[in-house]
C-alpha cells in the first residue's frame, strides 16, 4: 500500500486535517496528536479520500487525546471502512460522526463552526487537499 500524505491546520479552535489514500506514518501520526493535545482546539474536521491504514496504536493514541480533551470531530471520507473506524471510535467514547463528502457543508454545520470561520474553513479544506494530492 502507498504512504499517506496527511496536512493539517487550525483556524481559531477549529483542526482540519486530510488525508489521502494510504497507511500513515508514525511520524506524522504522533506529530498531529501532539498538536491536538497542545492547541487550543474543541473541534476537529477529519478529511480522507480513499482507504486510510490506521495502526491500533495510532488509533488509541487519537482516541486517548480527543476523549481527553472532549474534542468534538467530524470525519468526510468516501471510504466505507473509514466511516466504520468512527462508529468504532464512537463506542469507545468519542463524539464524532461521519459524513460523506457529498455532505461536507453539512458536516461543517454539524461541528457548529463560527458563521464567520466557515469560508475560511472550507477554502483550508480545498488547500490542504490539493497539498496532500
Amino acid at each position: 500500500m502507498q504512504v499517506a500524505r496527511l496536512r493539517w491546520q487550525v483556524v481559531g479552535d477549529v483542526m482540519i486535517s486530510f488525508v489521502s489514500q494510504g497507511k500513515l506514518r508514525d511520524e506524522e501520526w504522533s506529530m498531529l496528536v501532539r498538536d491536538i493535545q497542545g492547541k487550543p482546539i474543541t473541534r476537529y474536521l477529519n478529511l480522507s479520500i480513499g482507504s486510510v491504514e490506521v495502526n491500533s496504536l495510532q488509533r488509541k493514541a487519537m482516541i486517548d487525546v480527543l476523549n481527553a480533551r472532549k474534542i468534538s470531530v467530524i470525519v468526510v471520507s468516501d471510504d466505507r471502512i473509514v466511516r466504520g473506524l468512527v462508529t468504532a471510535a464512537h463506542w469507545l467514547g468519542v463524539d464524532v460522526q461521519a459524513f460523506g463528502w457529498e455532505d461536507l457543508n453539512k458536516a461543517v454545520e454539524k461541528l457548529r463552526i463560527p458563521s464567520p470561520v466557515i469560508p475560511r474553513v472550507l477554502e483550508l479544506v480545498q488547500q490542504l487537499k490539493l497539498e496532500a494530492a
